[in-house]
C-alpha cells in the first residue's frame, strides 16, 4: 500500500498561509540583519532565542508566510510577550501600534489607521510651528 500523505505537501508555497488555529503548529520567520528571511522556527525555538538574548525583541518576524514588509518586532506577538522584558519597547524608534487585545498582527485597518494617526501628528506638528 502507498501511504496518503507521500508527496504534493511541501510545494503548496503559492498559497496563502493558513489560519493557524493551534498555537504549537506556528511557525516564524525573522529578518537577519542583511534583510534575508531566516526560518521557519518553530515558538518555542524562537522564545528560547528571544530568553537567551540571541534574538532582540525588536527584530522583525512574523508567522511563515509573512512578507518582509508585513513583518513586525518580534516582541509584539502574543507569543513572545512573556519572554521579552516589559521596557524593550523603548528601544524602538516607531510608535507601539495600537492595541487590540492580543491580535498577532496589524490588520489592514490598523495599518491604515496607524499611518492616518502619523500624517495627523505630522500636521499637528507643523500647525504648531506655523504659529
Amino acid at each position: 500500500g502507498e501511504s496518503p500523505r507521500e508527496g504534493g505537501e511541501e510545494d503548496n508555497e503559492e498559497l496563502a498561509p493558513p489560519e493557524f488555529e493551534d498555537e504549537d503548529g506556528l511557525e516564524w520567520v525573522y529578518e537577519d540583519d542583511r534583510g534575508g528571511v531566516q526560518g521557519p522556527f518553530s515558538t518555542s525555538e524562537l522564545q528560547g532565542w528571544i530568553r537567551e538574548g540571541y534574538l532582540q525583541p525588536t527584530r522583525r518576524g512574523g508567522p511563515a508566510g509573512t512578507d518582509a514588509a508585513e513583518m513586525q518586532p518580534l516582541g509584539r506577538y502574543a507569543e513572545f510577550l512573556s519572554v521579552v522584558p516589559e521596557d524593550w519597547e523603548e528601544d524602538l524608534v516607531a510608535p507601539p501600534p495600537p492595541s487590540k487585545g492580543s491580535e498577532a498582527s496589524l490588520s489592514r485597518e490598523e495599518e491604515e489607521a496607524l499611518r492616518r494617526a502619523k500624517a495627523e501628528a505630522a500636521a499637528e506638528a507643523a500647525r504648531v510651528a506655523a504659529e
